[in-house]
């Protein structure tokens, strides 16, 4: 499905601009990537499929973007801040956004469709962790850096699948729930400290491929927002 997109002036508005990604590497998150490559931005795909993230780097500096790939497991506290080091000493500069779109997908085969009753412990252990706990590592590994840079950042997360509760679904929702948890916190935080950093949840409670176009739009217009002008919460709609 084609990006619509607004045309890119002929001065890119993200030049400059750093934004580390996680879950981008395929799919919608892949997508959003191009987008901000073409408005001239870095981006460092954090992966542990290198083969996906090398392709995507070829992509991103054809259409304008500057790629970097690194291989990273973002629930680990150590792994993630060495990566985000190696990203700004790369491009030389601070990180501006980051973009999670992480854990397995109800689209996908292997993710645990099951009623509550059928769902064990160890599930939901392995679930959350999978998920949440990388949202919650990467969004305070950013956030401590963010908050000491005077144009502070943004960080962006995703609800693909809305957060309504659906049959089948508890896994997912529950991790959206969590994430939507550390966003309203974080914006709470930075407003108390005066701290220019803002965090997003974009929430489509309509099929993905309606709602790609204008996720990567949401993501554009995010980093573009000097000021923090958005809701926490946002629900995206085509």
């Amino acid at each position: 499905m084609e990006r619509d997109m607004e045309p890119v002036p002929h001065w890119r508005l993200l030049n400059g601009t750093t934004i580390v990604m996680s879950g981008a590497t395929k799919g919608p998150g892949a997508q959003v990537a191009l987008a901000l490559a073409e408005r001239g931005a870095n981006i460092c795909l954090l992966t542990h499929n290198p083969q996906d993230a090398a392709a995507l780097v070829t992509r991103i500096d054809a259409v304008g973007g500057h790629g970097y790939a690194l291989p990273c497991m973002v629930d680990d506290d150590n792994a993630l801040n060495a990566a985000l080091d190696k990203t700004q000493q790369h491009f030389g500069t601070g990180i501006n956004a980051l973009f999670t779109n992480m854990g397995l997908m109800p689209a996908f085969h292997e993710y645990p469709r099951a009623r509550m009753s059928e769902l064990s412990g160890d599930q939901w252990s392995a679930y959350m962790n999978g998920t949440a706990r990388g949202v919650f590592v990467s969004t305070a590994l950013a956030m401590r850096r963010m908050v000491k840079q005077p144009h502070g950042g943004v960080i962006i997360n995703t609800a693909l699948y809305g957060l309504q509760a659906k049959p089948d679904l508890a896994l997912y929702a529950a991790s959206r729930g969590a994430i939507r948890a550390l966003v309203d916190t974080v914006n709470a935080e930075c407003k108390a400290d005066n701290v220019p950093v803002s965090a997003h949840l974009l929430v489509c409670e309509q099929d993905i491929e309606t709602c790609t176009n204008v996720l990567a739009a949401w993501v554009v217009r995010l980093c573009e927002d000097e000021q923090h002008h958005y809701d926490g919460v946002i629900t995206i709609s085509a």
